[in-house]
């Protein structure tokens, strides 16, 4: 092919080519699929703007389905363009179903499947079986690691494998370590596993995949929410929290699938092993993905035989509900869970359930119902006595009594069941409660003996147990005045979001550290440390963050007697927190109109001082 080449430099040459040409002298392009934007352009071209007009939602789709391939994309407006009778939308649903997306994208002489082929038979032996085994990957985004776990080689020799398809373009080098494979080329490749090799081989490539998660879940979890506390985590895959985390935040969508997957072929094992990626869930309030794969155990589990199973996905259901305020859809689900746990006399599902619905009913303001539910659930402390239960039934039955002599007793009961069956975090929850009611009665140093306590037991459970406990108790030592203990818990809990890589939570902290340092009328580094959290919540883009920030600010003002400022801060901080919270945005405006008020008053007090000066005269 090269003595065709034409050497004069007037002359421009194009090759293309589905693999990488090492030619002297060439600049190399490398074409990505198009994004929405470009993919609707071209779509819109090919179909007519009036059309894409009339559904603009189910072109959209057809555009996400064809995966930003333009020749997807061309088959696709062809289709739709030699048929007037259809709507965009039936395209859209046909294209929607994955074993019939890659026939559907064929017209004329065009087909997605056979420009895939080509490529596909120039693979040697060894890269054509890993490419089919692609097709079951559960996500776009791959570990290299899990290529390893399909060819039951080395990850030395898988990566070489990998960097072979990804030079032929079947995949895409993501970052090191990690690989892109293109939805459409995943679901050929799937195609190709099954039809070479048969279903068997499918079912066993897929089971490989579950067990490789049910392993790297737990140990990421372990390592970045654990925060494994010794050495064992350098001789496991995640050699820091902050690696295990990032794993996490770039592999929990395909685990969710991998959960689904085993849950409906009914793998305890697996799913037991991957039920640790809740914990991941809810550290990042990724509470979509919670109700998700709580509404697949709900309708899966009953067909298993596991009615405590879809009790326990009931009340995940209820907790989601709760956090987005459907109080009538929490209810429900927390009464569907209890019942579902005592039909099938699964007594730690049950206590599960009734401390929600206690918590529920009391804050609700229900008297009556939450003295029904404890009732019920102090029926069962025995019975759940050893298994963690009966200290979260005592704890809960100790913040029902309403800070009663009772609550005392309760909670030292809930802290001994919690030591007696190693479960720290209620233990934690105890003794940090014990600590709170001492300080509401001044009892300082009594306080600190819990607090320190609850700070001990919390350091034996997952990180987010220490780090929430070190904000609860700095909430509480800002109520009691007690500046100095609340800086020192603060700048903890700033440290481990930190470590968990919670940006929002980290700058919640940098705030009220802030605020503590105002209290205690220490303005420059209050100053400092709102400069610091003013530019993670703008890097974060949150309105609600930014406004708290500014708030305080203008609260420094206001302690120092500047008015002016103050109401400038609390006007900016205003208009921030109108449309995302309207308590804080009322905190705003009373500090504008007590700003104004300091303003008006300051020059009436000159001019006073101005007559009295003549008068003496």
């Amino acid at each position: 092919m090269r003595p065709l080449l034409p050497g004069s430099p007037s002359c421009l040459v194009l090759v293309t080519s589905r693999r990488d040409l090492a030619l002297e002298g060439a600049h190399t392009l490398v074409l990505d699929a198009m994004d929405d934007v470009e993919g609707g352009d071209l779509f819109t071209r090919l179909v007519g703007g009036d059309r894409v007009a009339a559904e603009p939602d189910a072109a959209a789709d057809v555009v996400r389905l064809c995966g930003g391939l333009p020749l997807a994309i061309r088959i696709a407006a062809a289709r739709l363009h030699r048929r007037p009778q259809w709507q965009t939308a039936h395209l859209a649903e046909r294209l929607s179903q994955e074993r019939l997306r890659l026939a559907e994208l064929r017209v004329g002489d065009l087909d997605v499947r056979a420009s895939f082929a080509v490529s596909y038979e120039d693979l040697e032996p060894g890269e054509a079986a890993l490419f089919r085994r692609l097709g079951v990957v559960p996500a776009a985004e791959f570990d290299a690691r899990l290529a390893d776990a399909l060819v039951g080689g080395g990850t030395e020799d898988a990566v070489l494998v990998l960097e072979a398809l990804a030079d032929a373009h079947l995949i895409e080098a993501a970052t090191p370590g990690r690989y892109r494979i293109h939805d459409l080329l995943r679901l050929f490749a799937g195609e190709c596993l099954e039809g070479e090799e048969g279903t068997e081989e499918v079912s066993r490539a897929r089971d490989t995949v579950a067990r490789w998660y049910a392993e790297m879940v737990p140990a990421a979890v372990d390592a970045g929410i654990a925060g494994r506390r010794d050495d064992t985590a350098r001789d496991g895959p995640f050699p820091d929290p902050q690696t295990a985390l990032a794993w996490l935040d770039a592999e929990w969508e395909a685990a969710v699938v991998v959960v689904e997957y085993a849950a409906t072929a009914d793998d305890a094992d697996v799913v037991d092993d991957l039920l640790a990626l809740r914990e991941f869930l809810y550290l990042r309030e990724n509470f979509d993905a919670v109700e998700r794969l709580s509404r697949h155990f709900y309708e899966t589990a009953p067909r298993h035989g596991r009615a405590r199973t879809a009790s326990l996905a009931a009340i995940n259901l209820g907790s989601v509900a709760r956090m987005r305020e459907d109080t009538d859809a929490a209810l429900d689900w927390y009464d569907i869970g209890a019942r579902m746990a005592e039909e099938a006399e699964a007594h730690t599902a049950t206590v599960l359930a009734l401390t929600n619905l206690l918590e529920f009913h009391r804050h609700r303001g229900d008297e009556a119902a939450a003295r029904q539910v404890a009732t019920r659930l102090e029926r069962l402390i025995e019975k759940v006595r050893g298994t963690g239960y009966a200290a979260m039934a005592a704890n809960t039955l100790a913040v029902f009594q309403s800070y009663s002599w009772q609550t005392v007793k309760w909670l030292r009961r809930a802290y001994d069941l919690a030591t007696e069956e190693n479960h720290p975090a209620e233990a934690a929850k105890a003794a940090y409660r014990l600590g709170a009611l001492a300080g509401a009665m001044g009892r300082r140093e009594e306080a600190r003996r819990q607090w320190a306590l609850a700070v001990e037991q919390a350091r034996r459970d997952v990180v987010p147990t220490e780090s929430r406990l070190h904000h609860k108790i700095a909430t509480q030592c800002m109520e009691f005045g007690w500046y100095d203990e609340a800086r020192t818990h603060l700048d903890a809990a700033r440290t481990l979001h930190r470590q968990l890589g919670d940006h929002r939570l980290e700058a919640t902290e940098l705030i009220e550290l802030a605020r503590a340092h105002a209290m205690g009328r220490r303005f420059e580094d209050a100053y400092r440390l709102l400069d610091d959290a003013l530019a993670l919540t703008r890097e974060l883009g949150d309105p609600y963050l930014e406004g708290w920030s500014l708030l305080v600010r203008a609260k420094c003002e206001e302690l120092q007697g500047r008015p002016r400022r103050a109401e400038a801060h609390a006007r900016d901080a205003y208009h921030l927190l109108r449309t995302v919270d309207q308590d804080f945005a009322k905190l705003a405006q009373e500090m504008r109109f007590r700003a104004r008020k300091a303003k008006q008053q300051t020059p009436r007090r000159q001019d006073g001082q101005k007559r009295r000066r003549k008068k003496r005269r």
